[in-house]
């Protein structure tokens, strides 16, 4: 019998977010009432628009609550009430910026404790998923060629006095996912009597895919679905596409789907690696090539990333567990282009 139980009441904190809006989406689709937690009234609004059209009826399921501050303690003491599950995908992450430590390392840390203060305090909420990543995991001082297959056990070697110094955002990424989430397991483990849920957390790879609904600006993409699409198309040479940051990949639909999933019927305490193949920029590229979008020659050699010795990741509970069935690459990234396509003058 699943935990939550069809039309109940979700949380999603950073509802408008490229990840918040599809997990919004997701649980509405799935028959569940969803209060969505935003910062202002006009992202209030715009989300609502947004998924107007993809949600149809269901539209009337979604509820707001604005919460400015989400690093406040009670912030989300409103947000919580009456809630049965809680989706925090909220972080952080305002690079560049100076004091690294405080904005981005300790905010989301404080954000985590946030949450699940106001949590504990509901008495109504089952079960707390945390949007976690991949980046916890891997161990970067051993770039991406080495024979190793991590899983959910394993934790990134990277500090907070190395996040500190960081000079890029990758420099920053993983050690703020680590303590952040370390942060909301040590408060379940030293709250356990106080608390009525239980806590999952979600590790996704590099997310793609189309935004949730209907956007109507260029201007309202960005992060890894403007960098897969627009990049490769306008790229002249393979080099313009940069370094291959992460070799895996998943649907943003899917990591959707497994937050919903882990609501319903996962493994309380446990951590799910969520990633649905090994890829790399110059797979994207012939990939693009092969169905007619890029209009150019690729240089690189034809050869699947899973040939070429990348580290492995075990993604095995998340199949298992919650019952996922992974997009393909190729489906994932034409969507993408059928969507953005539509902006191409707007």
């Amino acid at each position: 019998m699943p935990l939550l139980e069809r039309d109940t009441l979700v949380l999603v904190t950073a509802a408008s977010s490229y990840t918040g809006a599809n997990i919004v989406l997701a649980l509405l689709s799935e028959g569940y009432k969803v209060r969505a937690a935003v910062r202002t009234e006009p992202k209030a609004d715009a989300l609502k628009q947004q998924l107007q059209r993809a949600a149809g009826d269901r539209i009337s399921a979604l509820s707001f609550t604005l919460v400015g501050d989400g690093a406040l303690h009670g912030a989300y003491d409103e947000a919580c009430r009456g809630v049965s599950g809680i989706i925090h995908v909220a972080a952080p992450l305002p690079f560049p910026c100076e004091n690294i430590g405080e904005k981005i390392l300790q905010k989301g840390v404080d954000m985590v404790l946030s949450v699940l203060a106001s949590s504990t305090k509901a008495r109504t909420v089952k079960r707390v998923v945390l949007t976690g990543s991949a980046d916890s995991l891997f161990d970067w001082g051993k770039g991406l060629f080495h024979d190793h297959t991590y899983n959910g056990s394993e934790w990134t070697p990277s500090t907070w006095e190395e996040a500190e110094k960081g000079q890029t955002f990758l420099d920053i990424l993983p050690a703020a996912k680590k303590y952040s989430e370390k942060a909301a397991w040590e408060y379940v483990q030293n709250n356990k009597e106080a608390i009525a849920y239980d806590l999952i957390s979600i590790l996704p790879t590099v997310t793609l895919g189309p935004y949730a609904g209907d956007i109507h600006s260029i201007k309202e993409i960005g992060g890894s679905a403007f960098f897969v699409v627009y990049k490769a198309q306008k790229s002249q040479t393979d080099d313009e596409m940069g370094p291959t940051i992460i070799p895996h990949a998943v649907d943003v639909r899917d990591v959707a789907l497994a937050h919903v999933r882990a609501l319903e019927r996962g493994q309380g305490g446990k951590r799910y690696i969520i990633s649905a193949e090994c890829f790399d920029n110059d797979q994207i590229l012939h990939t693009l090539a092969d169905k007619g979008v890029l209009k150019r020659k690729v240089e690189a050699e034809k050869v699947h990333a899973s040939s070429k010795g990348y580290f492995q990741l075990d993604s095995s509970d998340g199949v298992r567990d919650l019952h996922l069935t992974y997009r393909k690459l190729d489906e994932t990234l034409m969507d993408t282009v059928r969507q953005f396509e539509q902006l191409k003058d707007k």
